[in-house]
């Protein structure tokens, strides 16, 4: 095997790289000599010989040809050629720096070739339609700051319409503030095809798209106007409330909140800036989660294949820890949103406690919250809709505002957040920002069991349905959640405990936009 370097590399020196791509070279020529011998090799050969002549060598090659009787012991060649310099050539000096250099570094190729590039988890559903495959680093958008907000978002969607020619293969992005990955999967591509060779060809393609080196300026292209997309259709006009909320949950990571980034920073970012995101994701801790649909010798291939292009990996890093708390900046925000947006906009929410060991059971009571503000019969909707006739001596009935309001939670276990969206003409939005405010900062004592059993019965039934698709029970195996385990239920007491501290006066922060 020959391999040449179209350039040479600017920051490490040759002989690393050459030792990386001499590992590689073994690697793939070890996988080649293990896989069974195929008579279709050998005929394609012979038949697509020009001349009768080779396809009569080739045949008879092919028949006089065996296996040994006992495999001989591994015997290496590896030879490195350096372009010449603009010094006089030498003899070359045995045992030279060069030469010990480039020995050293491929020792220490091969050796962490032979250690796993992959935390992997597999589930197996005999008889499901498809393989699933998601490959994804549990760094999510941790390294990002002001600066490269929205960057690995990027880099993901960048790659995956990269690798989109891929048809037999379905590629999709999976970003969150906690994980940013790829998604594949494929049903079989014919009766001829095996459970292993369905799993490699699934493990591959989503491999070949962390690993990829290269994002061209049409990729980018693409995946800017389908972030800025996302951003729009969740948040309206260039989500100028959104980021407002965002870098006021949390100044220094806006895209913790939001790992879809900012709108200027999603808008301007450069090739270079993604290109070096989505390289260091591929060079950091990564998890592999194969949902394999006949057994578990087809999600060990699956696991093989992804290594294949991950491995060797000379000096995994960790996911950066930010020096310093994330201090949130409660209080009053404004933003502009375009000319000509038919509604003014506000968020009005707060951080979530940040403790790590409680992240999960924070998560399960926020969602709970978001269950009984949103909905037909909503805390939200009784909260803007017309109020009950008073009684004669009581204040007027409050009325009915052309408002709609809805409630999510945002980020992940760095920082999150619980907010309530308002749309309204601007002539109505500082009532409905204040009915809003009014009602999250009495939720603590007005909760009720009602209140508590439909938000529990809303989150069961969302959480029941979506299980039903291959593709939640895939992220609940990643992130090592039990399938089909709901969480405990909560009591009316813990409900208002974590009300009463997530959604203290002091915590809350508001943002308002109008349009210019």
């Amino acid at each position: 095997m020959t391999i040449e370097a179209s350039d040479l590399p600017a920051a490490p020196p040759v002989e690393a790289s050459a030792a990386l791509a001499a590992a590689v070279a073994r690697q793939e020529i070890r996988r080649g000599l293990a896989a069974p011998a195929s008579p279709a090799t050998a005929t394609r050969q012979i038949l697509t010989a020009q001349d009768p002549r080779d396809a009569g060598a080739r045949a008879a090659w092919w028949a006089l040809s065996g296996g040994a009787p006992s495999a001989p012991p591994e015997r290496w060649a590896t030879a490195l050629g350096l372009p010449p310099s603009a010094d006089p050539p030498r003899p070359a000096a045995p045992g030279e720096a060069g030469s010990r250099l480039f020995e050293a570094e491929l020792g220490r190729a091969l050796a962490a070739g032979a250690q796993p590039a992959l935390e992997r988890r597999t589930l197996i559903e005999r008889g499901q339609g498809e393989v699933w495959v998601l490959l994804a680093s549990p760094c999510g958008v941790a390294e990002e700051g002001v600066y490269d907000a929205g960057a690995t978002a990027l880099a993901a969607l960048a790659a995956v319409q990269t690798r989109r020619r891929e048809l037999d293969v379905t590629i999709e992005p999976w970003i969150t503030a906690d994980a940013v990955g790829v998604i594949a999967h494929a049903p079989f591509r014919d009766d001829r095809e095996t459970p292993a060779e369905l799993g490699r060809r699934v493990a591959s393609a989503a491999a070949r798209t962390v690993a990829a080196t290269t994002l061209g300026p049409e990729a980018l292209t693409l995946a800017r106007a389908a972030a800025l997309e996302h951003l729009e259709r969740l948040s309206g006009g260039r989500a100028a409330a959104l980021e407002a909320f965002a870098s006021a949950v949390a100044p220094d990571h806006p895209s913790w909140i939001e790992p879809f980034g900012v709108w200027d920073r999603v808008a301007s970012g450069a090739l270079e800036t993604v290109q070096l995101r989505w390289q260091a994701l591929a060079t950091g801790p990564l998890r592999l989660a194969v949902l394999a649909n006949a057994d578990a010798s087809q999600a060990a291939a699956a696991g093989e294949a992804a290594e294949r292009w991950l491995a060797p990996r000379l000096a995994p890093r960790g996911c950066a820890s930010p020096d310093g708390a994330v201090v949130p900046r409660p209080g009053h925000h404004d933003a502009r949103l375009p000319a000509g947006t038919p509604l003014s906009q506000a968020v009005v929410g707060a951080r979530l406690p940040a403790a790590r060991e409680a992240a999960g059971a924070t998560r399960d009571l926020a969602e709970l919250t978001v269950a009984a503000l949103n909905g037909e019969g909503g805390l939200l909707a009784a909260a803007l809709g017309a109020a009950a006739p008073p009684a004669a001596d009581a204040a007027p009935a409050r009325r009915q505002l052309a408002a709609r309001a809805s409630a999510r939670v945002l980020g992940g276990t760095r920082a999150a957040a619980l907010a309530v969206e308002i749309r309204a003409p601007s002539a109505e939005l500082d009532e409905a920002t204040a009915r809003v405010k009014e009602l999250l900062a009495g939720l603590a004592q007005r909760a009720t069991d009602a209140d508590l059993d439909r938000a529990e019965a809303l989150v069961a039934r969302r959480e029941r349905d979506a299980l039903a698709e291959p593709r939640r029970r895939l992220i609940h195996l990643w992130s090592g959640r039990a399938p089909r385990t709901p969480p405990a239920k909560a009591t009316l007491t813990a409900w208002r405990a974590f009300l009463a501290s997530a959604l203290g006066a002091d915590a809350i922060v508001t943002v308002e936009a109008r349009p210019d």
